[in-house]
């Protein structure tokens, strides 16, 4: 009986002994990337929480989809930065679910991480704003390597955070990806577009003149919203009577938006008999639509674009001008 107990106590010791050697093994898996934080408390918090992070780690490294997302979920809800370092890791799991989540958790962090107060070099930071921007970068990185992903999925969320943030090494990135087939040009436009237009903007030019006419009509959409670009935009766009039609069009339609200068030269458009119907309309819509927003629509105007229309009309067929005829012939004389 004294044996039994002495073997009993002796594997109890043995146990508490593992436990002890288990939790600060977890405990030291945690020292670098969690319990480093400058804050006391959060790191006290997380090296008290080790053991059940490190079975929600093991848990979203290991099993059914399903229960992997519960446990990323319920680590990015308790334990944030425990999420993070996660989801770097998973971020290229060979199950779509989960390298897709992993990356939207890691955009989130992101988001939340980069404030401009932040990024005005190390030496201005407070050791919490360090540890957070630290944490930012590690994000970023593991998302600049999504970008080259196989899986659209995945590419498409680390493209789009990354392109809003305006991180030109990023944009560069997907340059390379459109270069090498990875992207389509009108999606590496869209992700382009995203960016701030001193950033962005260099890398969408040059569809202003190559790439699908669906590329060069995003293309045009959005550098006729840029001053910077508004003159390439009119001139070897708009005013090509060798681009596509659709791709005038809409270059049309953005400049009498966002160009001040569109009524100057869009009447003269509206002059030449051989413009295709589609884009007499964009024209002539865009012309209205303009001098309406300006309050600068007036019978004298009026009656030069009816003349237009007139003239236009009598040599072509096909052109819709429902819309703006009926604002037009409120300034005709009665």
């Amino acid at each position: 009986m004294v044996k039994v107990a002495t073997k009993f106590v002796a594997l109890a010791l043995l146990f508490v002994s593992c436990f002890v050697v288990y939790r600060t093994a977890m405990a030291q898996d945690l020292e670098g990337a969690l319990t480093n934080n400058p804050d006391p408390d959060q790191a006290g918090y997380y090296l008290e929480h080790a053991e059940e992070i490190q079975a929600l780690r093991t848990q979203a490294m290991e099993g059914e989809p399903a229960e992997r997302l519960q446990a990323l979920e319920e680590l990015s809800l308790l334990y944030p930065d425990a999420a993070v370092t996660t989801a770097i890791e998973l971020i290229d799991d060979d199950t779509l679910e989960i390298a897709v989540a992993s990356a939207q958790l890691l955009a989130a962090s992101i988001a939340m991480s980069n404030h401009p107060s932040m990024l005005n070099g190390d030496a201005a930071l407070l050791p919490y704003q360090k540890y957070v921007m630290a944490r930012h970068e590690a994000a970023r990185t593991a998302l600049m390597g999504a970008l080259k992903d196989s899986r659209a999925e995945v590419r498409d969320v680390a493209a789009t955070t990354l392109a809003s943030l305006s991180d030109e090494e990023s944009l560069s990135l997907i340059n390379e990806g459109l270069e090498q087939g990875l992207y389509s040009d009108t999606v590496a436009i869209n992700y382009f577009g995203l960016a701030d237009p001193t950033v962005g903007g260099p890398y969408i030019e040059p569809y202003l003149a190559n790439g699908s006419n669906e590329a060069r009509m995003g293309a045009v959409t959005y550098l006729g919203s840029v001053p910077k670009y508004q003159e390439s935009v009119r001139d070897e766009i708009l005013f090509d009577p060798n681009s596509d039609p659709a791709v005038r069009g809409a270059a049309a339609s953005t400049l009498g938006i966002y160009d001040q200068n569109f009524p100057s030269y869009a009447l003269i458009l509206t002059l030449d008999p051989n413009l295709p119907s589609a884009l007499f309309t964009d024209v002539v819509d865009a012309y209205v639509a303009s001098l309406q927003a300006d309050n600068a629509m007036n019978p004298t105007i009026a009656g030069a674009l009816q003349a237009a229309i007139n003239n236009y009309s009598a040599a072509n067929l096909g052109a819709d001008l429902d819309k703006s005829q009926g604002i037009i012939d409120q300034y005709l004389p009665k």
